[in-house]
């Protein structure tokens, strides 16, 4: 790729969801991997609000870090930028920092603009899960969707996916969109010094055993917490005591009736020694209890492309996963399926394989992983490349 090129990555509305940030962070560190002779030009735009803990520390990836909009705009100043005519102040003020910014290529964009942009832009769709898990959304959210995701297909000189799952059900409900479209699935780019650090010092930190089970997910609904919860009351019931940690943040902007939830599960069912929620951690907490969990678990009911599994896959991991097609398009080493919304068939799959498996780190693995890791990281920031020339 000509080094003239100048990609603009968008982050945005990460308060909502971490997933994208580390969407962002993927692609980004990515490039990392690339020769420095072959590494493109990348400038970063964020809102003002998005926390600096997010981008800071790949700075070295970026050229230029571009505020969207500083104090006094609206938080999410891109979507209304994006999708709606404001008055003309807003607009070129956002034009003016993308021109700041030196980018002659925006990408990922999720609203299409409705006003002309002075670059080319690529439009990303994550997922379709408000067409398949309604019940997840309320009316105004559905109606939102639908709209920005039918004006990103009618709009966008290319659309990308993170999976042939994603694309298969795009063509499904835009039967007559001839949009160009490009796959692009994203891995997890875990630094080397990963495996570096002491995991004893997180072990004694939060009180982790010598075997345990871990579920990184934030708790919204659709991720299925509830499915995990009662396989460990089965196994704690049949005599197995398996302890799961649960990471990842309480808050969901729909409410907090789901959490109360899952909390008054554990309280009801006397499950607090066997189940363990430790909220958000420091990025390098959480990957080194990683590297320390006997397994993972991902029992979510949908997924885009699964950031736990890409995580799993880069460190080795052995991991209970939800039969999801997507899932499986992830083609995990590790992965043990179960039925999604089976507790007895995931308890039934933990405790067949459970005596098998031996407590983590496993150094002789995690070797190898430092060979193979570059390489997989490589081909996706070629991968990404790719798709940013077909523009």
């Amino acid at each position: 790729m000509s080094r003239e090129l100048k990609i603009g990555i968008l982050m945005k509305g990460v308060s909502r969801w971490t997933g994208g940030a580390y969407y962002i962070r993927n692609l980004a560190s990515s490039l990392r991997y690339l020769p420095q002779a072959e590494r493109p030009t990348v400038a970063l735009l964020v809102n003002y609000d998005t926390p600096k803990e997010y981008y800071l520390d790949l700075k070295d990836a970026f050229t230029s870090i571009t505020a969207i909009a500083r104090e006094g705009i609206p938080i999410h100043f891109l979507d209304y930028v994006l999708s709606k005519r404001l008055g003309t102040q807003t607009y070129w003020q956002f034009r003016r920092c993308i021109k700041e910014s030196g980018a002659s290529i925006l990408f990922p964009v999720t609203i299409a603009p409705q006003m002309p942009l002075p670059v080319k832009w690529i439009g990303w769709i994550p997922d379709f899960q408000h067409i398949h898990l309604p019940e997840m959304f309320s009316d105004e959210e559905l109606r939102r969707r639908t709209i920005l995701f039918k004006r990103l297909a009618d709009k966008a000189e290319l659309l990308v996916f993170s999976s042939r799952n994603c694309e298969a059900d795009f063509d499904k409900f835009y039967l007559h969109n001839n949009v160009r479209r490009k796959i692009l699935s994203f891995c997890a780019i875990l630094n080397s010094n990963v495996f570096e650090r002491n995991v004893q010092v997180v072990k004694r930190k939060y009180h982790l055993p010598e075997k345990f089970l871990f579920l990184p997910n934030q708790f919204w609904k659709h991720k299925n917490h509830i499915t995990a919860f009662k396989s460990i009351k089965i196994l704690r019931d049949r005599g197995v005591d398996i302890k799961l940690y649960c990471s990842g943040s309480l808050k969901d902007y729909r409410g907090s009736e789901h959490i109360d939830m899952l909390i008054r599960y554990i309280k009801d069912n006397n499950l607090e020694d066997n189940i363990m929620i430790i909220g958000m951690l420091p990025r390098d907490d959480q990957l080194q209890i990683m590297r320390l969990a006997t397994a993972l678990v991902q029992p979510s009911l949908f997924e885009g492309w699964s950031t736990v599994i890409e995580e799993g896959k880069s460190l080795g991991k052995v991991m209970y996963v939800s039969d999801l097609p997507v899932n499986k398009e992830q083609n995990a080493s590790g992965a043990i399926y179960f039925e999604r919304k089976s507790a007895e068939d995931l308890a039934n799959k933990i405790q067949s394989t459970w005596n098998e498996l031996k407590p983590c780190p496993d150094l002789l693995a995690e070797e190898k992983l430092r060979y193979e890791n570059p390489l997989r990281y490589e081909k996706f920031a070629r991968a990404f490349l790719k798709v940013v020339e077909d523009v």
